[in-house]
């Protein structure tokens, strides 16, 4: 059997996305993780949520899928907004001060996905490309490792 590597799993999520957006014409791109158990085994588990509380929601009830099935890597993928804050504009203020990137008017629409394992973390991100009417057209590699959620969705294997 061949190994499965956070490089193959991030791939994965990149298919995903692109087969969802562009090919089969979604309007949305469902929060999705691929588990990959230490037999071997993989589980794709969708997780729509509208707000914060539906994310704690998911986090837990998901941690106890990791640790039930013995999940040893895992991926996500989902759709987010990103937005680029200058050092002036960070100098002495908050996070709750700067605003979520979906608030803020300079946002970006982006595909955020992450492999994670044990010993590391890969993450990758892609600018939405939109026709003219809306539709998704291409998905724009974003280039460096500047985007990271962090986060609990970052540390579902840590006890």
């Amino acid at each position: 059997m061949k190994t499965v590597t956070l490089e193959n799993l991030i791939d994965l999520a990149e298919g995903f996305a692109r087969n969802a957006l562009i090919k089969l014409k979604e309007k949305a791109l469902l929060p999705t993780w691929t588990l990959l158990t230490s037999g071997g085994e993989v589980g794709i588990v969708g997780t729509p949520w509208d707000d914060e509380e539906d994310k704690k929601i998911v986090r837990v009830k998901l941690k106890a899928l990791i640790k039930e099935k013995k999940v040893t890597a895992y991926s996500f993928v989902s759709e987010a907004w990103y937005a680029v804050v200058s050092k002036e504009e960070w100098s002495g203020k908050s996070l709750d001060e700067l605003g979520r990137p979906s608030e803020r008017v300079d946002r970006i629409e982006v595909v955020f996905a992450a492999a994670v394992d044990k010993n590391r973390t890969l993450m990758r991100s892609w600018r939405i490309m939109r026709d003219w009417q809306g539709a998704v057209s291409g998905l724009e590699l974003i280039m460096g490792e500047g985007m990271s959620p962090g986060g609990w969705i970052m540390e579902m294997l840590k006890e």
